[in-house]
């Protein structure tokens, strides 16, 4: 789902607007549904971007049938007034470097510039939109096949290696961080000879150039996300969904009407990359959702549901016996 929203958005913004059925056209973006299907996950997309306050749609002029033309909004905040010590503003920028999210920190020390412009810190960003403007242009380069260059510092120390003509497969988000997946040719060859290459746009040390024409090289037809950052090979999960609840995970799988559920659910078939986190996942929606396969996903949903049930008893107070005393 994240994959197809950063698409969505990509084009919207790309184009200044599009119609929901210009997007439902576009080659990929909703691969292996039907019509019906595709309209159901972009009006799902929909609905979360509009919950945000970052969809608009207005009337296209084209047309004379109430069609809307859908663009992003970038939303406008107000900050009250905040007043913060230096000892403070050092307390907040050394846990933001902590944390080990290069993203929030880039965030934040770009708001205590907002809050203490006099400050001179080490190591600011001296480009502090260079990480959005490189992401637009690996996406748009993704989207067209043409091959990308940049100073790349693998290991966050400072030390950007030199990288030249990387072909861009895809451009996807993981865990509050993006990253650009594709073919490397200075990259050590696998086993199977392969030179694929997963970069986190936040640790490009310089702007990204694009050159060479566009469709230069031939693009997988699966590029599995959660294999090129060295997790888990991606699987799927046979979920039984009550009606009308499990949105986020219908959104995310296909239905399998050939898998025998109770009254009242479909099943559905999930992808996933971590056991555990489906497993959270699964278990945060209660007896909305049944598991059917694999056994090792069920297991975690039933040790967590277990562990919630027994916590909720131990919260309940003893009855005890009746007295004459309270009489």
């Amino acid at each position: 789902m994240a994959q197809r929203m950063t698409r969505i958005m990509h084009l919207l913004e790309a184009s200044g607007g599009m119609t929901k059925a210009q997007l439902l056209e576009v080659e990929g973006l909703f691969p292996g549904k039907n019509s019906k299907a595709r309209e159901r996950m972009l009006n799902y997309d929909f609905q979360y971007l509009t919950g945000l306050d970052l969809l608009r749609g207005r009337p296209n002029r084209q047309t004379t049938d109430g069609e809307l033309v859908y663009s992003l909004v970038r939303p406008t905040i107000t900050v009250p007034p905040v007043d913060l010590t230096q000892q403070e503003l050092a307390v907040i920028e050394l846990a933001a470097r902590s944390c080990g999210d290069d993203r929030i920190a880039s965030e934040v020390s770009r708001a205590l510039d907002a809050l203490d412009p006099s400050s001179n810190r080490v190591g600011d960003d001296p480009e502090p939109d260079r990480e959005h403007q490189n992401y637009i242009v690996l996406a748009e380069a993704a989207e067209r096949r043409r091959c990308v260059s940049f100073l790349y510092d693998g290991q966050n120390t400072g030390k950007a290696t030199a990288r030249s003509k990387v072909q861009p497969w895809d451009v996807f988000a993981r865990d509050g961080a993006w990253y650009v997946h594709g073919w490397d040719p200075y990259a050590t060859a696998n086993a199977a000879g392969q030179k694929r290459r997963t970069f986190r746009i936040s640790r490009i040390a310089s702007t990204v150039t694009v050159s060479g024409k566009d469709h230069a090289f031939p693009i997988p037809p699966v590029v599995d996300h959660a294999r090129a950052l060295g997790e888990e090979p991606e699987r799927f999960a046979t979920l039984a969904v009550k009606n009308d609840r499990g949105h986020v995970l219908r959104a995310r799988g296909t239905l399998a009407p050939g898998v025998t559920v109770p009254h009242g659910f479909e099943a559905v078939k999930v992808p996933f990359a971590h056991t555990e986190r489906m497993a959270d996942e699964v278990a945060s929606f209660g007896d909305a959702v049944i598991v059917v396969d694999p056994a090792d996903v069920k297991a975690g949903v039933m040790a967590r549901l277990t562990a919630a049930a027994r916590w909720a008893d131990a919260q309940q107070p003893s009855a005890g016996g009746a007295t004459d005393e309270h009489c």
